[in-house]
Protein backbone atom coordinates (compact mmCIF):
# COMPACT_ATOMS: atom_id res chain seq x y z
CA UNK A 1 0.00 0.00 0.00
CA UNK A 2 1.04 3.44 -1.21
CA UNK A 3 0.65 6.14 1.49
CA UNK A 4 2.18 10.04 2.54
CA UNK A 5 2.54 11.83 5.45
CA UNK A 6 2.86 15.81 4.77
CA UNK A 7 4.54 17.97 6.58
CA UNK A 8 3.78 21.67 6.20
CA UNK A 9 3.12 24.31 8.81
CA UNK A 10 -0.08 25.66 6.73
CA UNK A 11 -2.93 23.79 7.35
CA UNK A 12 -4.68 24.65 4.09
CA UNK A 13 -1.95 23.13 1.97
CA UNK A 14 -1.93 20.58 4.27
CA UNK A 15 -5.21 19.90 3.62
CA UNK A 16 -5.13 20.81 0.14
CA UNK A 17 -2.92 18.24 -0.51
CA UNK A 18 -4.85 15.59 1.43
CA UNK A 19 -7.92 16.12 -0.55
CA UNK A 20 -6.40 16.23 -4.23
CA UNK A 21 -4.22 12.99 -3.68
CA UNK A 22 -6.96 11.16 -2.32
CA UNK A 23 -9.41 11.97 -4.92
CA UNK A 24 -6.76 11.22 -7.48
CA UNK A 25 -4.39 8.79 -6.88
CA UNK A 26 -4.11 5.54 -5.37
CA UNK A 27 -2.04 6.93 -2.21
CA UNK A 28 -3.49 7.16 1.22
CA UNK A 29 -2.87 9.57 3.80
CA UNK A 30 -0.96 8.37 6.60
CA UNK A 31 -0.87 12.02 8.70
CA UNK A 32 -0.79 15.67 8.58
CA UNK A 33 1.97 17.45 10.84
CA UNK A 34 2.23 20.83 11.34
CA UNK A 35 5.06 21.66 13.26
CA UNK A 36 8.24 19.63 14.44
CA UNK A 37 7.54 18.73 17.82
CA UNK A 38 4.48 16.78 15.76
CA UNK A 39 6.90 14.95 13.79
CA UNK A 40 8.92 14.02 16.51
CA UNK A 41 5.87 12.77 18.56
CA UNK A 42 4.80 10.64 15.44
CA UNK A 43 7.97 9.22 14.79
CA UNK A 44 8.36 8.19 18.46
CA UNK A 45 5.04 5.95 18.14
CA UNK A 46 5.37 5.28 14.37
CA UNK A 47 5.55 1.32 13.96
CA UNK A 48 7.43 0.30 11.03
CA UNK A 49 5.94 -1.48 7.78
CA UNK A 50 7.45 -3.36 5.57
CA UNK A 51 5.32 -3.73 3.01
CA UNK A 52 3.99 -0.25 2.49
CA UNK A 53 5.89 2.28 0.87
CA UNK A 54 5.92 5.62 2.82
CA UNK A 55 6.64 9.24 2.00
CA UNK A 56 6.95 11.95 3.44
CA UNK A 57 6.29 15.44 1.60
CA UNK A 58 8.20 17.73 3.74
CA UNK A 59 8.58 21.49 3.43
CA UNK A 60 11.08 23.62 4.50
CA UNK A 61 10.30 26.51 6.03
CA UNK A 62 8.49 26.73 9.67
CA UNK A 63 7.02 30.14 11.38
CA UNK A 64 8.64 29.68 14.79
CA UNK A 65 6.74 31.04 18.09
CA UNK A 66 8.54 34.46 18.96
CA UNK A 67 10.49 34.75 15.40
CA UNK A 68 9.71 36.88 13.00
CA UNK A 69 11.68 35.01 10.28
CA UNK A 70 10.84 30.97 8.97
CA UNK A 71 13.62 28.99 9.99
CA UNK A 72 14.58 25.47 7.53
CA UNK A 73 13.34 22.90 10.12
CA UNK A 74 12.66 20.82 7.25
CA UNK A 75 16.87 20.28 6.78
CA UNK A 76 16.27 18.69 10.63
CA UNK A 77 12.88 16.56 9.89
CA UNK A 78 14.45 15.44 6.61
CA UNK A 79 17.48 14.07 8.40
CA UNK A 80 14.92 12.38 11.00
CA UNK A 81 13.72 10.31 8.46
CA UNK A 82 17.19 9.02 7.04
CA UNK A 83 16.47 6.41 9.82
CA UNK A 84 16.46 3.38 7.51
CA UNK A 85 14.69 1.50 10.21
CA UNK A 86 11.56 3.86 9.19
CA UNK A 87 11.58 2.96 5.86
CA UNK A 88 9.85 6.09 4.87
CA UNK A 89 11.15 8.49 2.00
CA UNK A 90 10.89 12.07 1.80
CA UNK A 91 9.97 14.33 -0.71
CA UNK A 92 10.91 18.16 -0.64
CA UNK A 93 7.76 20.30 -1.54
CA UNK A 94 8.85 23.60 -1.27
CA UNK A 95 8.90 27.54 -2.54
CA UNK A 96 12.73 27.53 -2.45
CA UNK A 97 14.03 26.96 -5.91
CA UNK A 98 17.75 27.55 -5.64
CA UNK A 99 20.19 25.61 -6.71
CA UNK A 100 21.90 25.34 -3.23
CA UNK A 101 19.14 24.55 -1.44
CA UNK A 102 18.03 21.79 -3.75
CA UNK A 103 21.32 20.34 -3.58
CA UNK A 104 21.59 20.60 0.01
CA UNK A 105 18.62 18.94 0.05
CA UNK A 106 19.33 15.67 -1.81
CA UNK A 107 22.59 15.42 -0.38
CA UNK A 108 23.53 12.51 1.64
CA UNK A 109 23.79 14.54 4.86
CA UNK A 110 20.33 15.37 4.23
CA UNK A 111 19.15 12.69 2.36
CA UNK A 112 16.00 13.66 0.40
CA UNK A 113 14.69 11.52 -2.60
CA UNK A 114 13.16 14.61 -4.67
CA UNK A 115 12.31 17.94 -4.92
CA UNK A 116 9.62 19.46 -6.19
CA UNK A 117 7.91 23.41 -5.99
CA UNK A 118 5.54 25.04 -4.97
CA UNK A 119 4.82 26.42 -7.99
CA UNK A 120 4.29 23.11 -9.70
CA UNK A 121 0.78 21.45 -10.54
CA UNK A 122 -0.57 18.51 -8.48
CA UNK A 123 0.31 16.02 -11.50
CA UNK A 124 4.53 16.89 -10.87
CA UNK A 125 3.49 15.85 -7.62
CA UNK A 126 2.11 12.28 -7.74
CA UNK A 127 4.86 12.00 -10.63
CA UNK A 128 7.45 12.47 -7.97
CA UNK A 129 5.85 9.70 -5.25
CA UNK A 130 5.26 7.38 -8.22
CA UNK A 131 9.35 7.80 -8.88
CA UNK A 132 10.35 8.04 -5.20
CA UNK A 133 8.08 4.47 -4.99
CA UNK A 134 10.32 2.66 -7.70
CA UNK A 135 13.16 3.82 -5.99
CA UNK A 136 14.09 6.54 -8.27
CA UNK A 137 15.58 10.18 -7.28
CA UNK A 138 13.22 13.23 -8.86
CA UNK A 139 13.51 16.66 -9.36
CA UNK A 140 11.33 19.03 -11.22
CA UNK A 141 12.70 19.34 -14.66
CA UNK A 142 12.72 23.48 -14.84
CA UNK A 143 15.05 22.78 -11.33
CA UNK A 144 17.88 20.84 -12.76
CA UNK A 145 20.29 22.77 -13.94
CA UNK A 146 20.49 24.89 -11.54
CA UNK A 147 20.75 21.54 -9.35
CA UNK A 148 23.79 20.77 -11.45
CA UNK A 149 25.87 23.64 -11.18
CA UNK A 150 25.23 24.27 -7.20
CA UNK A 151 26.17 20.47 -7.03
CA UNK A 152 29.27 21.06 -8.44
CA UNK A 153 30.24 24.65 -5.92
CA UNK A 154 29.06 22.26 -2.87
CA UNK A 155 30.90 19.31 -3.35
CA UNK A 156 33.73 21.28 -2.21
CA UNK A 157 32.67 21.10 1.04
CA UNK A 158 33.92 18.87 3.71
CA UNK A 159 31.15 16.87 5.35
CA UNK A 160 31.80 18.79 8.33
CA UNK A 161 31.27 21.72 6.67
CA UNK A 162 28.10 20.88 5.13
CA UNK A 163 26.60 20.40 8.35
CA UNK A 164 27.45 23.77 9.55
CA UNK A 165 26.07 25.12 6.03
CA UNK A 166 22.81 23.15 7.56
CA UNK A 167 22.56 25.09 10.46
CA UNK A 168 23.16 28.17 9.02
CA UNK A 169 20.51 27.31 6.81
CA UNK A 170 18.11 26.94 9.94
CA UNK A 171 19.16 30.47 11.06
CA UNK A 172 21.09 28.92 13.78
CA UNK A 173 23.15 31.60 15.71
CA UNK A 174 26.73 30.64 16.16
CA UNK A 175 26.11 29.53 19.92
CA UNK A 176 22.91 27.41 18.62
CA UNK A 177 25.34 25.73 16.05
CA UNK A 178 27.98 25.16 18.70
CA UNK A 179 25.24 23.72 20.57
CA UNK A 180 23.91 21.77 17.90
CA UNK A 181 27.08 20.19 17.14
CA UNK A 182 28.90 19.91 20.35
CA UNK A 183 31.37 21.70 19.54
CA UNK A 184 33.17 24.95 20.56
CA UNK A 185 31.53 28.41 19.25
CA UNK A 186 35.37 29.04 18.25
CA UNK A 187 35.07 25.80 15.60
CA UNK A 188 32.03 26.86 14.59
CA UNK A 189 33.63 30.37 13.72
CA UNK A 190 36.65 28.32 12.05
CA UNK A 191 34.38 26.53 9.71
CA UNK A 192 32.33 29.49 8.65
CA UNK A 193 35.90 31.07 7.79
CA UNK A 194 36.37 28.19 5.78
CA UNK A 195 33.08 28.18 4.20
CA UNK A 196 33.43 31.86 3.22
CA UNK A 197 36.75 31.34 1.78
CA UNK A 198 35.11 28.41 -0.68
CA UNK A 199 31.92 30.49 -1.47
CA UNK A 200 33.54 33.64 -1.79
CA UNK A 201 31.33 35.38 0.96
CA UNK A 202 31.96 37.20 4.33
CA UNK A 203 29.14 36.43 6.47
CA UNK A 204 25.45 34.29 6.82
CA UNK A 205 23.92 36.81 4.79
CA UNK A 206 26.30 36.65 1.46
CA UNK A 207 26.29 33.04 1.96
CA UNK A 208 22.65 32.56 2.31
CA UNK A 209 22.75 34.68 -0.78
CA UNK A 210 25.30 33.29 -2.46
CA UNK A 211 23.29 29.93 -1.95
CA UNK A 212 19.66 31.33 -2.89
CA UNK A 213 21.31 33.04 -6.38
CA UNK A 214 22.69 29.67 -6.88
Amino acid sequence: MKKIIIIDDHQLLREGINSWVSGNSDWQVLAKLGNLEEVKTFIESYKPSQTDCVVAIVDLSFKVSGVNTEKLYGFEILKMFKNPELNIKTLVYSSHESGGIIAHSLSKEIGACGYVSKNSDCDTILCALEAIAKGDKFIQQNLITSYINAQTKLNTLTKREKEILNCVFAKYTNDEIAENMNISKRSVENYLSRIYDKTGTNNKQQLLEYIEMN
